[in-house]
């Protein structure tokens, strides 16, 4: 059986060029690919998460994995769309998602809590309700709408490397995109509360612009990858109507001061 010579294929991990290779295999670092994929020449190296390995029964485990996975996605949206095993288990990816939103509640919690007592100058108490109560679901709300947005955009087989999207692979992808965007939508609002309360507002008004930015590395991830090409897909519509509506929302629901209401005291 002869190779395919046509068409450019390389290794996702090291860049190999694969195209006289007659078995699913890189010769240079090893990598095996599902006879599915080296049939279509769409390949994606599978990777298993901490998640996918950290025991399910040991909180710990979960919460620790949890962080590293959410710091890793963060740092590379790109490790998302194409390096997670998007056949691993659907367990894992509702736990990335929980233990995630976990995380980045307490992170914002504990900022903006601060935040608020430095700048309404109330006490600690005081400081942690107007967080609890209001700051940060207030802040989460265009967050998470965001991320469902952009979701909406980058689930298409060209982006995520497959030569046909399924239910599951956008679960899988989900789990671990969802928490990460929202921390960049969410993070102009707390470094703005944490340098300039004044401009806290302002700055995550820019919040779902901002995660749009970094997470689609200025729409270069839409137009990269390898899979068939799709045309504007209903899924796009909707991403970019959520995309609009955080965007409204969140400068309707932060607060122009850190300053608590009234109610907080009732």
């Amino acid at each position: 059986m002869a190779a395919d010579l046509s068409t450019e294929r390389r290794c996702p991990r090291c860049t190999y060029d694969l195209r006289a290779q007659l078995e699913p295999r890189c010769p240079e670092c090893g990598l095996t690919f599902p006879p599915a994929q080296w049939q279509a020449g769409i390949l994606r190296e599978q990777r298993p998460t901490r998640l996918d390995r950290a025991d399910p029964w040991q909180p710990h485990q979960v919460l620790w994995a949890g962080l590293r996975d959410l710091l890793h996605a963060l740092a590379n949206p790109r490790w998302v769309l194409h390096q997670i095993d998007l056949e691993g288990p659907l367990r894992a990816a509702v736990l990335a998602l929980l233990s995630g939103l976990l995380w980045l509640t307490a992170a914002c919690t504990g900022l903006l809590a601060w935040a608020t007592c430095r700048a309404a100058e109330v006490s600690p108490y005081a400081g942690l309700m107007a967080a609890v109560r209001f700051h940060v679901p207030k802040s989460l709300a265009p967050g998470v709408l965001t991320a469902a947005g952009l979701l909406a955009l980058v689930a298409r087989p060209r982006v995520i490397r497959v030569s046909r999207l399924r239910a599951r692979h956008a679960l899988r992808l989900a789990g671990w995109w969802i928490p990460a965007t929202t921390a960049l939508a969410v993070a102009p609002f707390v470094l703005g509360a944490l340098l300039r309360p004044e401009m806290g507002s302002a700055a995550g008004g820019a919040g779902p612009v901002v995660a749009a930015v970094v997470s689609l590395r200025g729409g270069w991830i839409l137009r990269g990858g390898e899979g068939p090409r799709t045309g504007v897909r209903l899924a796009d519509v909707l991403g970019g109507l959520a995309l609009l509506v955080a965007v409204v929302l969140a400068q309707i629901l932060l607060p122009p001061t850190l300053e608590p209401p009234l109610t907080l005291y009732l």
